[in-house]
């Protein structure tokens, strides 16, 4: 049977968009999987819900903390392809990995669900994204610093569709907490 998949992510510049100096709570992303087969008129839809954003603030103004987010994604290796200084947009929308990040295991960031009695982070190619997006409070001498997750893996040895993963927050707070120590 061929299947024809379509996956619909919001992409995570709009998870990251501008938010007025105030933040309110996160909103969720629905991630949807249609597949279906030619022959057997057969359709079958999987939806994920995940929130998009951790959101921390800084004990410093906007451009000290904007000089530092560069190192921390540096620190936890993390290759930056995304910069805007406009929007004070940082992280990388598009890496392909495999087992960790950094030196990190995928393992103890995502979960991507299990097949073959493990978890499919520890043996699935996973595409990630990152991103980190620095606001001004009211306070000038403050910044709230978002940061987006977004994952899927598919298998690397055999072929199959892509899985949506979740984030367990680990690492968006700990992006967080590297901008408040580096910006002290």
């Amino acid at each position: 049977m061929r299947r024809f998949p379509i996956l619909l992510v919001l992409p995570i510049a709009a998870a990251c968009a501008s938010a007025p100096a105030t933040q309110s709570a996160p909103t969720t992303i629905s991630t949807t999987r249609i597949s279906g087969g030619a022959q057997a008129g057969q359709t079958a839809i999987t939806t994920t819900t995940v929130s998009p954003t951790a959101t921390v603030e800084i004990q410093a103004p906007l451009d000290r903390t904007w000089a530092a987010l560069r190192a921390v994604y540096d620190s936890l290796g993390i290759p930056v392809s995304t910069v805007d200084a406009s929007q004070h947009l940082l992280g990388n929308t598009g890496i392909k990995l495999r087992r960790q990040l950094g030196k990190t295991p995928l393992i103890r960031l995502i979960d991507c669900g299990s097949a073959q009695g493990g978890p499919n982070a520890e043996t699935y190619e996973v595409f990630f994204a990152v991103a980190t997006q620095l606001h001004t409070t009211a306070d000038s001498g403050r910044t709230l610093a978002s940061t987006s997750l977004q994952a899927s893996a598919r298998p690397v040895s055999f072929a199959g569709e892509y899985v949506a993963c979740t984030s367990y927050g680990g690492l968006e707070s700990r992006i967080g907490q590297m901008l408040k120590q580096l910006t002290r």
